[in-house]
């Protein structure tokens, strides 16, 4: 099995749906908030598998981590994530036809079961992008950090500017 590595955007979903929460219970949410807080990076998740079809890269195992990472592209904190390529006689064709329940050609997919999962997802995002500050000095290089932090980088406008 080869382990490609590819920008979330270039896999597509199979499934219409997902659920609010991982099989173990761990919320969606809770588990996004934590990646783009950096206190989770995708090498503590389990890789997503997917395999080739018609040409194109779909989601075979894991479309609730891929939902999360396409969200964190989006937001522009990650750029590809290494996954699991199935090939052959190791794809169950039935289980992906089965699966395979998409109305937009797998380039996204509705979370179900949570009415404000939208609205929260959001919410998330503006709280990290009013806590997130770029640093633009030279001795940085555009270095992100949390404006919550205790950095000892202070700005000396008059130096830089």
């Amino acid at each position: 099995m080869s382990m490609p590595i590819l920008r979330p955007s270039e896999i597509l979903y199979l499934q219409n749906s997902i659920v609010t929460s991982f099989r173990n219970g761990d919320d969606l949410l809770d588990t996004f908030s934590d990646l783009l807080n950096g206190y989770l990076t995708p090498e503590d998740i389990r890789v997503i598998a997917v395999f080739q079809w018609n040409g194109k890269w779909h989601v075979y195992n894991g479309h609730r981590r891929l939902f999360l990472y396409k969200a964190l592209e989006e937001c522009g904190v990650l750029d590809t994530i290494r996954v699991w390529e199935v090939r052959g006689s190791n794809i169950k064709w039935n289980t992906v036809h089965r699966q395979y329940t998409s109305k937009n050609g797998g380039h996204s997919i509705r979370v179900r079961g949570d009415a404000t999962f939208e609205d929260r997802l959001e919410d998330i995002v503006s709280e990290w992008q009013n806590n997130t500050v770029t640093c633009q000095c030279p001795c940085h290089g555009g270095l992100v950090y949390d404006s919550d932090s205790d950095s000892e980088h202070y700005y000396d406008y008059d130096l830089y500017y």
